[in-house]
């Protein structure tokens, strides 16, 4: 799948996909978290050659988390090996997931976005 500046719908997955020229953007869309597809390789297979790439998760739609979304997040990270990964809009009880899960172990807060690196 390229990426241009615009948008991009992945086939049959929960989210949007776009590049903002510094980070690949990817926007959880509503439901997201309920979406079987993300158990799937086809969910991250996306990011394969794209390893290396900053990258932003906007949770603007995703009020809780789930363990699904957990578990695809973990795999996408292994997957991109992002060396800065932004989480946007996350809400307290996302923010309570992900730390349940031991993904943002080395998290810092800015401005209600969790910033995880390495």
């Amino acid at each position: 799948m390229s990426m241009s500046a615009s948008t991009i719908v992945a086939a049959e997955l929960p989210f949007t996909l776009s590049n903002d020229g510094a980070a690949i953007v990817l926007v959880l869309l509503p439901a997201a978290g309920l979406h079987a597809q993300l158990a799937y390789r086809d969910s991250v297979a996306w990011a394969e050659d794209r390893q290396g790439s900053n990258l932003i998760i906007d949770w603007t739609h995703q009020p809780r988390g789930s363990a699904m979304l957990a578990a695809w997040m973990l795999h996408l990270i292994q997957v991109l090996r992002p060396p800065q990964l932004v989480l946007r809009h996350v809400s307290p009880a996302v923010r309570e997931t992900l730390t349940r899960y031991h993904l943002a172990q080395h998290a810092r807060l800015y401005g209600g976005d969790m910033r995880l690196e390495d």
